[in-house]
């Protein structure tokens, strides 16, 4: 549903859809979760703020469930 309103504000910012995570884990046993914010990921393309700020709360409730 948030590709389907990404594109309909900007269809060209829909290339940056999916979100990326990348999960790394250290030789010391402890991982790394390593993300771009979508508000930053879209920045470059106008119309789509509103739904680049309500991905970053989602992706940060992601980040916050799986580091707690």
């Amino acid at each position: 549903s948030y590709m389907k309103r990404v594109m309909e504000a900007n269809n060209q910012a829909a290339i940056q859809i999916p979100l990326k995570f990348i999960v790394m884990e250290k030789p010391d046993g402890k991982v790394i979760v390593r993300y771009f914010m979508p508000s930053k990921v879209l920045n470059t393309y106008s119309g789509v703020e509103a739904i680049a700020s309500e991905l970053d709360g989602l992706v940060l409730k992601i980040i916050n469930e799986i580091t707690s």
